[in-house]
This record gives C-alpha cells, structure tokens and sequence, in this order.
C-alpha cells in the first residue's frame, strides 16, 4: 500500500481545500473589482457621513476572504499532514502563522459583516467610529495584518515543496508571496505612505490563486499516480490551461482595479484643485492625497 492509499482522506482533502483556495482568491479580486464598479470608497470625511453613503455592496469581497481562511488552513494541514518528516519543521511553522491569520481574518470579516454592517442598517451606529473600515486607523486596518502573517506562512511552507518543475513553481510562488510581509506590516505600523501596499497586493493577487492551483494539480496528480514522489513529472495539460486561465483573469482584475482608481484619483486630485482655487488657498500636492484615495479601496479587503 502506498502512500497516498494511505493517507487518500488526506490528499483529497489537500485537493478541494487547495481548489477552493484557490477560487475564492480569485472570487476575492472579482468582488473587488465589482464593488468598484457599483460603490467605490469615498475618502473618509467623518462616521456620520459614511453612515449616511453606506450600501452594504461596500462588503461584497469579505465573503471570500471570510471563507478564504478557513479553506486556507485545511489546505496548510493536508500540506504538513503529507509532509516527509524532515521538512515538517517548515509546514508546522506556516501552519502556526496560518492559524494566526485565520483566527485575525475570521474575527476582521465577522466583526464588519455582522456588528458593523447590522448596526448602520438598524440606525444603530454608537460605538461604530473605531470599527469601520472607512476609518484609516480603524481596528479592521489592524487586523487586515493577518495577511501579513498569511504571507509568513506561505513562506515557511514553500521550502517543503522541492523535486520537481510543479514543485518549484509552488515554492517561488510563496516565497515571493512571503516577501511582501515586512512591506504590509510596515505600512500599518510605521503609517507609511499608501503607495507602498500597491505592489504586495498586485503579487497576492497573482501569487495566492496561483500557488494554490498548482498546489490543487499537485493533490491531483498525486490521487491519480498513487504517488507523492516522482515530482519530475510535468503538470498535465488540462491543469495547465485551467491554471492559465486563472492567472489572465487575475492579470485582467488586477489592472481593472488599478486603473479606476487611477481615474478616481485624478477625479479627486482635479476637485480638490479646483476647490482650492476658488478658496485662495494653496494646493496640496498631488502626491498624498492620490495615494492614500488610490489604495483606500484595496485596504477594505485586507
């Protein structure tokens, strides 16, 4: 008996989470990109303004980040669970930072899907101005961390995935996912300016649904070959143009976001000109105000 017929409740298990990962990141940009389209975040001008604009559309891309964390840490444990024994260090370590950042997301998501978003809508907001997510220093922007420590985990996984070309590109992919954690956490806790979150964002986008796909043909292959070795083996051609597919929509959303709020920051950069025109007042340089409206939308997701 091999050692996939052994463990066969374990590689399934490692597959449908790894699938469903895998989608639910790219259900993540695909809500964004919606709520874009139908209620983009207006800057933050106060609770009782943003109470009044709210439309509860503004929280379609937590559903699947809410249930992105919990497919995410079934994933990690099929991972470590299928582990040769000499690289169990690596998944233990990502499963620990994976329950960190699943407990944080969970707690994020619910906490605007059920206190916030109930509160406005029963007129009920009392309290509410630390828990918004329109607020810039809210308690939903410390707990967006949890992606931080999501990356973390990748990171330390992806050095148990070796052998193979399917393997490798795993591996890279996390590692490359890894690396923005310094660059989330900074931004939070050093308040640095919003421009630098633009690019870790772009590489979760394009590194999660990705990594998670491959990882899904991975616990495929191995359900078919009845074998976690022999990673020589390439990838077969269906998951090549499934996987494909995903990354192009990813790319596809991703320059979808970036280039509205491209249009929305200068919409706003040529009000705030006008007004200060008209008022006799100097005009505030371009750069802050732009930056901090370009990337307000990608911090509701976070």
């Amino acid at each position: 008996m091999t050692i996939v017929e052994r463990h066969k409740a374990v590689v399934q298990v490692g597959f449908w989470s790894s699938l469903l990962s895998a989608l639910l990141a790219v259900g993540w940009i695909v809500t964004l990109a919606v709520q874009m389209s139908i209620a983009p975040a207006a800057q933050w001008s106060g609770l009782e303004q943003y109470v009044r604009d709210f439309r509860p559309i503004e929280m379609l891309n937590l559903v699947p980040s809410l249930l992105l964390a919990s497919t995410f840490v079934v994933m990690m444990v099929s991972v470590h669970l299928l582990a040769p024994a000499e690289k169990k260090v690596w998944t233990l370590t990502g499963l620990a930072f994976t329950i960190i950042y699943t407990v944080m997301a969970t707690i994020n998501y619910l906490i605007q899907l059920v206190v916030v978003r109930f509160s406005i809508l029963s007129g009920q907001t009392q309290g509410l101005g630390l828990l918004v997510m329109g607020y810039p220093y809210s308690v939903f922007k410390a707990l967006a961390n949890a992606y931080a420590y999501q990356s973390v985990a990748l990171f330390f996984v992806a050095w148990a995935f070796s052998g193979g070309r399917l393997e490798n590109w795993i591996r890279r992919l996390f590692v490359v996912v890894g690396l923005t954690a310094p660059f989330q956490l900074a931004y939070t806790l050093l308040d640095l300016n919003p421009l630098i979150i633009l690019p870790a964002t772009l590489v979760w986008a394009i590194g999660v649904p990705l990594g998670c796909g491959l990882l899904a043909a991975l616990f495929r292959r191995a359900l078919k070959t009845k074998d976690l070795t022999g990673f020589e083996k390439p990838v077969r051609s269906d998951y090549k143009s499934v996987l494909t597919r995903i990354m192009g929509l990813t790319l596809a959303c991703s320059f979808l976001i970036l280039q509205r709020n491209f249009r929305t920051s200068v919409l706003i950069s040529n009000s705030i000109r006008e007004r200060n025109q008209v008022s006799g007042s100097l005009v505030e340089p371009f750069s802050s105000r732009t930056a901090q409206k370009t990337v307000h939308l990608f911090k509701v997701s976070l």
